[in-house]
């Protein structure tokens, strides 16, 4: 090992690069409740609009004209 070699431990991960917590039971039960407002077909709609968008990119976030 040399001065500039900086020893792992694989078990953490040193750039903050973690899931984070999981939600608490009122989260949880706030997105059950909600669940039955979402209309799961705008939701897809919007998706696919998003994707087609995202393929027809060109450079510094500029999008065809017509897509």
């Amino acid at each position: 090992m040399t001065e500039r070699t900086v020893p792992t431990n694989t078990d953490e991960h040193p750039d903050g690069a973690e899931a984070g917590r999981g939600p608490t039971e009122a989260e949880s039960a706030a997105a059950d409740r909600a669940r039955s407002d979402v209309d799961l077909d705008k939701v897809q709609r919007n998706y696919d609009d998003m994707l087609e968008k995202g393929a027809n990119v060109k450079g510094e976030g500029e999008i065809e004209p017509g897509h």
